[in-house]
């Protein structure tokens, strides 16, 4: 049976809310008439008259997260004025404002410094002290009893899996809280849009796909370059997955390492299927992406 394909929505008449100054491409805040509710905006960038796949790659990186329980942003897919995109739903709840990780790395540490050479302070370990100050809990929709570092270990996951090497310190964040809350939030992962080959043209695609082991060379090329490295560059996202595993609690390890095995290939390729206009090579390089992933993962876990 065909699977269901991704609906997309005409979002030409919607109110500009606001631009969004973070990051260099173009995307704004549009209000759903409707709901009233904040969407991001996103239109893939094009580079070299190639248009990249932005917009499918994080509608699929939506379901992918979901499958394995990764609370993460409601993305649909959307068309403005005949220009396709992706929309995110803002993740702040009424009353609640949404800080990037780097202000609370800053908080932390006043000497942290944003986006410097080799990320210095980006890292595991002071992320961890950070979200285990007693004043973080976990992510709304989160498993009960994870902490906020159990959570952040999934999204590493989940970035494993997907080949997305853009979790910089704007690309998580936390919730601060209405008067009356006690602790801020871990957010829900979002921005996963920089994942599953979405910049790769389709002479380099063909190429990978005629090679043997292609795809698997360019998948263990995937670092963690965002976080913490020295001179001897970073770790793969692979190894950084692990990394975040072996730092948090036992349940949540186990919960991770258990969700991701039970992902079924059949599920991924359903999900592939279901994006419209997408080209049997795309489609076909992010399956095997996701396979070569899932068994990366798995083999580097099995002994944690």
């Amino acid at each position: 049976m065909p699977s269901a394909q991704f609906g997309v929505w005409d979002v030409s008449e919607w109110e500009i809310f606001s631009d969004e100054t973070e990051g260099v491409e173009e995307k704004y805040w549009l209000i759903d008439p409707t709901t009233r509710q904040r969407w991001l905006f996103k239109p893939p960038v094009v580079k070299f008259d190639f248009q990249q796949g932005e917009d499918w790659a994080e509608r699929v990186s939506t379901e992918l997260a979901r499958l394995i329980s990764v609370p993460c942003a409601d993305v649909e897919l959307a068309h403005r004025d005949g220009r396709r995109g992706s929309m995110s739903r803002y993740l702040a709840p009424p009353g609640w404002d949404l800080q990037p990780g780097k202000l609370m790395l800053a908080e932390f540490d006043p000497d942290y410094v944003s986006q410097a050479k080799g990320r210095p302070g980006h890292s595991l370990d002071r992320i961890a002290s950070a979200l285990r100050d007693g004043r973080v809990d976990a992510p709304f929709g989160a498993p009960d009893g994870f902490s906020a570092f159990d959570v952040f270990a999934g999204y590493m996951v989940l970035d494993a899996w997907i080949a997305n090497r853009d979790r910089h310190d704007d690309n998580w964040s936390i919730l601060t809280p209405p008067p009356g809350e006690a602790n801020y939030r871990l957010c829900g992962s979002y921005d996963q849009s920089s994942s599953l080959g979405y910049n790769v043209n389709p002479n380099q695609r063909a190429q990978l796909l005629s090679e043997p082991g292609g795809v698997r060379r360019w998948a263990a090329k995937g670092t963690a370059h965002r976080f913490e490295h020295g001179p001897q560059g970073p770790v793969t996202l692979i190894e950084h997955a692990r990394a975040a595993l072996s730092m948090c609690s036992p349940a949540a390890k186990t919960f991770w390492i258990d969700n991701i095995g039970r992902v079924r290939q059949d599920t991924v390729n359903d999900l592939l299927n279901s994006v419209p206009d997408l080209s049997e090579q795309w489609r076909t390089f992010a399956i095997e992406l996701l396979h070569i992933n899932h068994g990366r993962l798995l083999d580097a876990c099995q002994h944690l």
